[in-house]
């Protein structure tokens, strides 16, 4: 995340001086795409660097977010009525879109020999569970059994699941966090104020840490979680 900022802080002062009106949500999106890329597949996405048109990860994202008509028409059937959806055989997410990430992750689980590797990250911790062949947790219901402990199941593990979980992952966790920092800055542009102050924390904050992002941030800047919380509840 640390070095995904030093080239988000490089493109937006090279926009910056080439044009007046930015798309603060385009910025995000790339952002937030290149920092789960490389905390779940370990890959550089490049889509801060890249046009949307070059970019695989940006072109395919598109179509994993197209809400079409049809699409939208084809994710209300899955909700309300699934058993007429995948009866007449339809897909919640289209082929092009599963195969790219199929693709992506089988080359990232052949890359590390189908081994945890030292990278610590999301594809690290499926392998994990990878070699133990399943997962092992509390039933949903938390149902107990006759000596009073807890209820325990076991979900078998195998690369369509590990594929699964993902490319959830991926769709939730960019998206999200984009849409979120996205509404977090209109609001502040509207309050100068509250900007001011946001901006003064970061700079303590900065200057604290050397100029570098270390994980003391997430509990050292209240006022802009505050400002965050905020966002989320309008």
């Amino acid at each position: 995340i640390q070095s995904q900022t030093v080239i988000y802080e490089k493109v937006l002062a090279k926009e910056i001086q080439e044009k007046q009106i930015h798309d603060a949500r385009s910025f995000n999106t790339r952002f937030t795409m290149d920092c789960i890329g490389a905390c779940i597949f370990g890959v550089d996405t490049k889509a801060l660097s890249t046009s949307a048109a070059e970019n695989p990860f940006r072109i395919i994202t598109d179509k994993l977010f197209d809400f079409k008509p049809f699409n939208l028409s084809k994710f209300i059937v899955r909700s309300i009525w699934p058993n007429i959806f995948y009866g007449l055989g339809l897909k919640g997410i289209a082929k092009e879109v599963n195969d790219f990430f199929e693709d992506l992750v089988k080359n990232v689980f052949k890359d590390r020999n189908h081994k945890p590797s030292s990278r610590n990250d999301f594809v690290d911790l499926l392998l994990s569970f990878y070699q133990n062949d399943y997962i092992e947790g509390d039933e949903i219901q938390s149902m107990k059994i006759k000596d009073g402990s807890t209820g325990k199941v076991r979900l078998p593990v195998d690369e369509d699941m590990l594929i699964a979980q993902c490319l959830v992952f991926f769709g939730a966790g960019f998206e999200t966090s984009a849409a979120t920092m996205s509404y977090t800055l209109y609001e502040l542009a509207k309050s100068p104020k509250v900007l001011q102050k946001v901006l003064d924390e970061v700079d303590a904050h900065m200057k604290k840490f050397d100029g570098k992002i270390t994980y003391d941030c997430v509990t050292e800047l209240p006022y802009l979680e505050a400002c965050l919380d905020e966002t989320l509840r309008l």
